[in-house]
């Protein structure tokens, strides 16, 4: 499940937020900026204690959805 993740942020210590699969570089391709909003489908890794990004949508500053599913 984990492949090859990317670890981003420590949350309160205790566990990381990871995103799966090439995810990472996925939304820094799409250049996701501060005024568009993600709303992450997660998972938790009780194995690692972290909290896997496994799907995500993005919406836009107007409030459009574009959508980011990477596809096999």
């Amino acid at each position: 499940m984990m492949g090859d993740s990317q670890r981003t942020e420590n949350i309160e210590g205790r566990q990381e937020l990871v995103f799966a699969d090439g995810w990472h570089d996925f939304v820094i391709d799409q250049r996701v900026g501060l005024i568009d909003m993600m709303v992450f489908e997660v998972d938790l890794d009780r194995s690692h204690n972290n909290i896997v990004v496994f799907d995500m949508t993005l919406f836009d500053s107007t409030g459009c959805i574009k959508p980011m599913r990477i596809r096999d």
